[in-house]
């Protein structure tokens, strides 16, 4: 019960402060239910007050995390400024899916320098998905753990050549052949 409460006060805080940044000025994501955002106030004096259920925080911390990855979406794009960003963000949507693959083949192949990397990627994303809610922000956030995703995009690019050329040329896949065929 202990750890409960506090684990369910951390998420009460993290969306009150996430419900903040949507009420400050600059551009915001939603993470919590509407009703939220319609209804009700963080001060109680106000009107309904601010309180989650565990559904609703479980909702709230999955839309956070999902949010971190996704944002901004591009059909979201209302000026110029974020128009210009949809290169960077299909950047980071294509690392973000070549990470994968990297820590999949990292944790194979290379299993403590791995963990390392998918440790810090996910230890920040613990804590900065649900403390957020402006883009700018976020953005400026997500660019913590850019190297680490970097160099597993990097290992999940290599391992995806390496399965196109196993798939496009058999002799090739092997590495005795492949060095045998050199003239």
């Amino acid at each position: 019960p202990a750890i409960r409460a506090a684990v369910v006060g951390n998420v009460q805080t993290a969306a009150l402060r996430h419900f903040g940044h949507t009420r400050s000025s600059g551009e915001f994501y939603r993470a919590l239910d509407e009703k939220f955002y319609a209804h009700v106030s963080p001060n109680a004096e106000d009107g309904e007050s601010f309180a989650l259920t565990f559904d609703e925080g479980l909702r709230f911390l999955i839309r956070s995390v999902v949010a971190f990855f996704a944002q901004p979406l591009p059909s979201s794009v209302d000026s110029a400024k974020w128009l210009l960003m949809v290169p960077l963000q299909v950047v980071w949507w294509g690392a973000s899916l070549l990470a994968l693959v990297g820590a999949i083949r990292g944790l194979w192949r290379h299993p403590l320098l791995a963990s390392l990397f998918v440790g810090f990627i996910v230890a920040s994303v613990v804590a900065i998905a649900p403390n957020s809610g402006n883009l700018g922000t976020l953005i400026r956030h997500r660019d913590v753990i850019m190297p680490f995703v970097a160099m597993l995009a990097g290992l999940g690019g290599v391992t995806l050549a390496e399965r196109f050329v196993a798939l496009s040329d058999p002799v090739l896949a092997s590495r005795d052949h492949a060095v045998e065929s050199w003239p």
